[in-house]
């Protein structure tokens, strides 16, 4: 299943929402068939990053707040529960 990422910032009465990118959790699940599991399949951390810095370039305003939304591209599994344990903004020196 795939995950649209799309990130909102708001700063005084303006608000800026866009895509940022996608991601699946393909490789951290236990691919198991019945009692056999697939052969090089394990549970995996996975690190997913999105360039930002001209999407978001209203972030830099002083007070502007950062809401972080993640959706199915989909109806997913019943049951499912994806986990993502950290979400973190980073800025690169220029």
């Amino acid at each position: 299943m795939l995950y649209d990422v799309y990130g909102k910032v708001a700063v005084g009465g303006q608000t800026v929402t866009a895509r940022l990118g996608s991601i699946n959790f393909f490789d951290a699940v236990d691919h198991k068939m019945g009692d056999h599991g697939m052969p090089g399949m394990t549970m995996q951390n996975s690190f997913v990053s999105f360039e930002v810095t001209n999407t978001l370039a209203l972030l830099r305003t002083p007070g502007a707040k950062l809401e972080i939304t993640i959706a199915p591209v989909g109806t997913p599994q019943s049951g499912a529960a994806p986990v993502i344990g950290e979400i973190s903004l980073v800025e690169k020196p220029s």
